[in-house]
């Protein structure tokens, strides 16, 4: 089996001579009696869990297999006894946790666990006749990664909790409030009443950040029509808060289906960046009652795509103060209501939109075009709606009383996606968009270096929207023997190098997307192409 180093292992490693380290196998099979320290001698998931110290780094490998999380009350580090907690990794100094291991693993020989790997190791809710008996993983004040897991299921309110582990109300499948990370895994099925049905993620004092990366989030659900109430998919609360390179999708919600950002604390760190928000529903009638994303206060979204949520008044995204949509496309979301005040794409209340795509958006269930309502917060000039360096529909524009929009830079006319009807909204190399964002919009110290496709953000002026268009400059070289970063044989491509790659046909769509893990092997016909590794493009020729 094909194996990857993960960047943030190295630190696990580089730091085994000054901490104790301990190394635990587990199997679906086992009953927790054995010590888990070979995959001779598993355990169970929650016994290995119950190892972990606070004073060691830990790793535990999870051999392919159904396991159900724990419903029994469990003692936590603030002297409750809880039940529905699940499997709980709570005041731990540094676990991580592989799934998808096929029980020959070690801390040499790490499980593959990529983009496109097909996940085996499923972590469910607890069961009985009624429903799910709480959630599947809570971290609490910890330091864990979860790498590689099926999770499903999970019901919050099934949580005997107190205010410190979620309060019954957050996080029906994942409930983080620490350094926790979720690293390619799936979640789905989860419950919860205010908050969070699939993920909750919030960071506990010098515990952060916490992370989904390269996660899918789907069909979860908040029942709930309250104050400060949605994330059907996710709910994000506080600072240092990251969502990257993951799927949110068909997740419902009373309000903000997809995600809920809460008021998190300037500054503005909490990012959702290289994610696609798409097809999520709100169930609620109310005034703020968005599909796809509700931003409350401070952070920002940056190169996602957000499209096919819809929302009450709100397709798309309902934009507070002090948060910001940078090089994000935002396309056919819908409103099922048709007020005046109505946005199938971003209502913007004092926040600001920087070098964006909203194109293609509606209300009243798709019978009229509206891309934007853009209002303030207030009467003074710094509460003002702002958006610059972007494409939409001026035609189709809502705007508030209390003052004027400062707008500028407006591109208003078709951006030629390549192909809207198969979702592929990366722009034609004829797009009025391509090269007409502002390059200082985009901070190349706090955003990533690649867009949505993997392609160099920034080569010479930056597009609008979430996509790069591929252009001949930028390319690094032409490559079509073997070299330091390729080696290049029939009808096959290795990549030597460690890092993402995403490949490119001359046309300019993408053939494969995946993580290198220093030797990884892509099968491709001959032809040229454009391989991106690490944010760096080269002109490949396969024979």
């Amino acid at each position: 089996m094909k194996k990857i180093n993960f960047l943030f292992i190295f630190f696990v490693l580089a730091f085994m001579s000054a901490q104790a380290q301990n190394v635990y196998y587990v199997s679906s099979e086992a009953d927790g009696s054995a010590d888990g320290l070979s995959w001779a001698t598993t355990t169970s998931l929650d016994a290995a869990i119950a190892k972990t110290t606070s004073a060691s780094t830990d790793i535990i490998f999870v051999k392919n297999g159904t396991y159900t999380a724990p419903s029994a009350e469990q003692s936590t580090s603030t002297g409750s006894s809880i039940s529905g907690l699940g499997y709980l990794i709570d005041s731990k100094n540094d676990v991580t946790i592989y799934g998808n291991c096929d029980g020959t693993e070690s801390t040499t020989n790490l499980p593959i666990v990529e983009q496109n790997t097909a996940i085996q190791t499923y972590l469910q809710a607890p069961v009985d006749g009624t429903g799910a008996l709480g959630r599947v993983i809570t971290i609490y004040k910890s330091n864990v990664t979860f790498i590689g897991f099926d999770i499903s299921g999970g019901d919050a309110a099934k949580v005997s909790s107190t205010n410190s582990f979620g309060q019954q109300l957050y996080g029906g499948s994942v409930w983080i409030n620490g350094k926790g990370t979720l690293k390619y895994c799936k979640v789905h099925g989860g419950t919860a009443t205010k908050g969070g049905g699939g993920v909750y993620l919030s960071i506990n004092g010098a515990y952060t950040p916490a992370t989904l990366d390269d996660c899918e989030i789907y069909s979860n659900i908040v029942t709930n029509d309250v104050t400060n109430a949605g994330g059907g998919g996710v709910y994000v609360s506080g600072t240092d808060v990251y969502v990257n390179n993951s799927t949110i999708r068909n997740n419902s919600s009373a309000r903000a289906g997809g995600i809920y950002i809460s008021m998190s604390a300037t500054p503005a760190t909490s990012l959702i960046s290289n994610s696609i928000i798409r097809d999520n529903t709100v169930t609620a009638t109310s005034s703020t009652a968005p599909g796809g994303v509700q931003f409350y206060k401070y952070g920002t979204i940056v190169n996602c795509l957000i499209s096919g949520n819809t929302g009450y008044t709100v397709g798309g995204v309902a934009l507070g103060s002090a948060s910001s949509v940078i090089n994000s496309t935002i396309v056919n979301n819908t409103v099922t209501s048709n007020g005046a005040s109505d946005a199938g794409g971003i209502a913007v209340a004092a926040g600001t939109v920087k070098n964006c795509i909203i194109w293609g958006n509606t209300k009243n269930s798709g019978a009229t075009n509206i891309d934007l309502r853009l209002a303030s917060s207030g009467t003074l000039q710094a509460n003002a709606s702002t958006v610059t360096n972007s494409c939409y529909n001026v035609a189709s524009v809502s705007t508030a009383t209390y003052m004027p929009v400062l707008t500028n830079s407006i591109i208003a006319t078709d951006p030629l996606f390549t192909n809207a009807s198969v979702s592929d909204f990366s722009l034609t190399t004829s797009s009025p968009c391509k090269n007409t964002g502002d390059n200082a919009a985009y901070d190349t110290n706090l955003y990533p270096s690649v867009d949505l496709n993997n392609l160099t953000r920034i080569v010479s002026t930056i597009d609008m929207g979430a996509y790069e268009t591929l252009t001949s400059t930028g390319i690094s070289s032409t490559i079509s023997k073997e070299s330091d970063i390729f080696s290049i044989g029939k009808g096959s491509l290795i990549v030597k190098s460690k890092g993402k790659v995403a490949i490119y046909d001359v046309t300019g769509k993408m053939v494969s997307k995946k993580e290198s893990t220093g030797s990884t092997n892509f099968s491709l016909n001959s032809g040229i192409y454009l391989v991106n590794v690490s944010g760096t493009t080269y002109k490949i020729i396969v024979q």
